[in-house]
C-alpha cells in the first residue's frame, strides 16, 4: 500500500519544474544571436522564475498533511513514472533540452510540450492529494495553461517572421 502525495509534494514538483523551465530558457538566451529570440527566452525565463516564486509561497503558506489515505500501488506507479519521464523533474534536463534546439520556433514547440505534460501531471496528481488541497493543483493549472497560452502565441509571432 502506498501513501497519498502530500500536496507540499506536489508543489515541491512544481518548483523542480519551474526551475528547470527557467534554466532551459535562459540556456536558449545564452544560445541565441538573434535579438528577438533573446527578448522571447528572457521574458520566458522570468515568467518561469515568477512562477518559482509563487510555488514557493504556496508552498510556504500551506499546511503539509502527511500521511493520507492509500491509493493503488499501480496508479502510485503510473504517476511516478509520469513525474519522472517529464524532463523538467530532472535536474539540469532543462539546460540539456535546450543545447538539442536548432531554432527560436523549435523551442517554443518544446516548451509547449513540456507546458502540456506539466498539465498532465497536475492533472493526474489531483486524484493523489487530499480532497481539501486539490484547490492549490487548480492554481498550478491555472498557471500552465498561462505559460501554454503565452508560448502560443510567441509560436505565431515567430512563424511569421520565417
Amino acid at each position: 500500500m502506498t501513501r497519498k502525495y502530500s500536496v507540499s509534494e506536489v508543489l515541491q514538483i512544481g518548483v523542480e519544474i519551474e526551475k528547470n523551465g527557467r534554466d532551459f530558457y535562459q540556456e536558449l538566451v545564452n544560445l541565441s544571436d538573434e535579438e528577438d529570440a533573446v527578448k522571447i527566452f528572457t521574458y520566458l525565463a522570468d515568467q518561469e522564475s515568477n512562477h518559482i516564486n509563487a510555488f514557493k509561497k504556496m508552498l510556504d503558506s500551506i499546511q503539509d498533511y502527511g500521511q493520507q489515505e492509500v491509493y493503488p500501488d499501480e496508479y502510485f506507479s503510473y504517476l511516478s513514472e509520469l513525474a519522472s519521464e517529464h524532463v523538467f523533474t530532472k535536474e539540469n534536463k532543462g539546460k540539456e533540452a535546450a543545447a538539442s534546439v536548432k531554432t527560436p520556433v523549435e523551442a517554443v514547440d518544446l516548451g509547449i510540450k513540456f507546458e502540456e505534460d506539466s498539465i498532465a501531471l497536475f492533472e493526474a496528481m489531483k486524484k493523489v492529494v487530499p480532497l481539501e488541497s486539490q484547490s492549490v493543483l487548480d492554481v498550478l493549472i491555472s498557471q500552465e495553461h498561462g505559460h501554454l497560452k503565452d508560448l502560443s502565441e510567441i509560436k505565431e509571432v515567430l512563424k511569421l517572421r520565417e
